[in-house]
This record gives structure tokens, C-alpha cells and sequence, in this order.
């Protein structure tokens, strides 16, 4: 998904290659990729949190 910001707010987050929490700068065109579950059982309401995060995240 590309998210187009037009702004140049200033987002704090963990990145897992160097175990530090950096300042994420974006350009005018952010890409955001996660991939689905894998469901092997009944659905729940745990199965949204990778959705709602990505989601959090694009609005901050």
C-alpha cells in the first residue's frame, strides 16, 4: 500500500536490523507491506491486530 503524507511529520520506531528506535523521516510517498495471517483455526479477534497496527500506523 502507498500512502502519500504530504507532510513531513517526524514518526519514532523500532528497527529490528539495528535493535535501536530510530527517527523515520518520510519522503512524500510512504510503502507499507505486511503479510496476511495464516489462519489454521477459527477466526478471532487477534487475527485484526496485524491489520489495526499497519492501520495505527498510516494515521499517526
Amino acid at each position: 500500500m502507498a500512502i502519500n503524507l504530504g507532510h513531513n511529520e517526524l514518526m519514532r520506531i523500532f528497527n529490528t536490523a539495528t535493535n535501536n528506535i530510530e527517527d523515520f523521516r518520510p519522503g512524500p510517498i510512504v510503502s507499507i507491506y505486511t503479510c496476511g495471517i495464516t489462519p489454521y483455526d477459527a477466526t478471532h479477534i487477534g487475527h485484526a491486530a496485524t491489520y489495526v497496527t499497519y492501520d495505527v500506523c498510516k494515521d499517526a
